[in-house]
């Protein structure tokens, strides 16, 4: 027989970690579940919400108030922990119901894995702890990562669900610190410069409530963050005042510190890319002309920089995970390296990788001669600097999500339109200086197919001039489809495993003429 609520919540007591008790459930004759609150089935956050006064200002490490609460009162009550300072513990919470959730996680993924202690939600989603011993604002990462710290709770094991399930850790080590990215990628506690220096108090007073929190929201906007993550940061810091303000006042507190200007995204111009590359290495070619004078053009026909797989232009190489999309794209690089310079930015790997698998393909006979690597980038700018150093005719980024901007909540609607002017930054490059990019990215694990299986919205393959697609056919084979504006449809079958698929061991595959694509755009 299990622990009780209450023998649970007396070990995390001994952890050090600040408790509260939370609504429990009942379940109909139907079978669904709904909370013990008077809103009943019109509960908004079922069995998630305080039973106690006041929520998480009154969350405690008191064992009288602990045996009071679950031994007493409530015993079946779900137990919540505080975050932050109060139990020296941040949370990171994924939720991948949430539309666009897979971007962000793509990003955090190689700060997620390895964590010694994981719950799984009961909902579907994920919680990963992390000692953190410093003061620690709560922010929204992205649509699907929330980040709990100060003023924050999470429902802990084995707290019921509004599904049905239990709160369950699927791994239950000693807590890991927070690693350094989590610090760097919180709004409030970027290095912020004189004008945006300001420290939040444990404490506030009716009185100072309005004035404290907007200009704790001034300084979190004068470091870059936009709405979403100050209104979730004001959530926390709420939990200080003394009352709380409303939901509403906090809404106008975070509308009215908006209405300064936003820092700019990165993003690289047209006369950026002209004053870097100068005008001499800037392709030229006329935007307004006739029939006739079209017909004169000495334009050159459109090429493969890798035969039947990768086009000039703007590429989009997709599969899943394990399929080995950077085994194809680094034995790819080194093919093409021999023909002309080649830049390798490998994000997700370090030099010791990139030589270990560099040196397996070489034993297989794949060689290369002008390929440069780079394990990190600081934006387009130093990109194109970068293309420029290098005379550089093709680059490859391993993968998309690490350089990808994070779409808020806000940008949900208009994800079309962000996808694509973020890819027609690389079309960009290309026509100003003749470098072509292969971008590696992700596929989505719904049932999705063809494009639409690809991370993002449509607005990254709508800007691609060729699309790669990786799927598995079977434990030997990977089928390699490719798309193009400018050239017919292929189809490979790479047979074997890696690092041994090399290219010319790869089988075209006949495509009918009714299953042929025709070329994209």
């Amino acid at each position: 027989m299990g622990l009780s609520m209450l023998d649970t919540a007396l070990s995390y007591r001994g952890k050090g970690w600040s408790l509260l008790p939370l609504y429990e459930g009942r379940r109909l004759a139907s079978g669904r579940v709904i909370c013990r609150c008077n809103a009943g089935p019109e509960c908004q956050t079922p069995l998630k919400h305080p039973k106690n006064s006041h929520g998480v200002v009154e969350a405690t490490n008191d064992a009288e108030t602990i045996e009071r609460w679950w031994g007493q009162w409530w015993p079946h009550a779900g137990i919540g922990v505080a975050t932050g300072t109060r139990s020296n513990l941040v949370v990171v919470d994924i939720d991948p119901r949430a539309e666009g959730w897979e971007d962000t996680f793509e990003q955090a993924k190689p700060y997620l894995d390895g964590t010694a202690t994981v719950v799984a939600t009961g909902g579907g989603g994920w919680h990963h702890y992390y000692v953190c011993t410093e003061s620690f604002a709560s922010f929204r990462l992205g649509p699907g990562i929330d980040v709990q710290g100060d003023g924050k709770y999470v429902v802990a094991p084995p707290s019921p669900h509004a599904s049905g399930l239990f709160y369950a850790f699927t791994r239950n080590g000693t807590i890991d610190p927070l690693p350094d990215w989590w610090r760097e990628h919180s709004p409030a506690l970027a290095e912020p410069d004189d004008q945006s220096r300001f420290e939040m108090p444990m404490h506030v007073p009716a009185g100072e409530r309005n004035d404290t929190l907007f200009r704790y929201a001034s300084s979190l906007r004068a470091r870059g963050a936009r709405f979403e993550d100050i209104r979730f940061a004001l959530d926390g810091a709420n939990a200080r005042c003394s009352p709380s303000l409303t939901p509403r006042e906090l809404e106008t507190i975070a509308h009215s510190v908006v209405k300064y200007p936003e820092p700019p995204a990165i993003e690289i111009s047209e006369t950026s890319v002209i004053e870097i590359v100068g005008e001499a290495r800037r392709q030229t070619m006329p935007t307004r002309f006739s029939l006739a004078e079209l017909a004169e053009m000495d334009i050159p026909e459109p090429k493969w920089l890798l035969p039947g797989v990768f086009a000039e232009g703007v590429n989009v190489l997709a599969g899943k995970e394990k399929l080995g999309k950077s085994w194809l794209a680094l034995t790819s690089a080194m093919e093409m390296s021999l023909e002309y310079p080649v830049i390798y930015f490998a994000l997700e790997d370090n030099a010791a990788r990139l030589k270990w698998r560099t040196a397996l393909l070489q034993e297989q006979g794949v060689q290369g001669d002008r390929l440069g690597f780079c394990t990190e980038i600081d934006g387009m700018q130093a990109l194109v600097k970068e293309i420029v150093a290098q005379q550089a005719t093709l680059v490859i980024i391993d993968t998309l999500a690490r350089i990808k901007p994070l779409a808020s909540n806000r940008d949900q609607n208009n994800s079309y339109e962000r996808d694509y002017a973020f890819m027609g930054q690389f079309n960009q490059v290309f026509q100003a200086t003749g470098c072509s990019f292969v971008l590696v990215t992700h596929m989505t694990k719904a049932k999705s197919e063809g494009l639409d299986a690809v991370t993002g919205s449509k607005g990254i393959t709508g800007a691609a001039d060729a699309i790669q697609m990786m799927t598995k056919k079977d434990p030997e084979t990977i089928h390699l489809s490719v798309e193009s504006r400018d050239h017919e449809a292929r189809e490979w079958a790479l047979i074997g495993t890696w690092p041994a698929r090399r290219r010319e061991k790869w089988t075209e595959l006949d495509i009918t003429m009714e299953d042929k694509a025709k070329p994209t755009g």
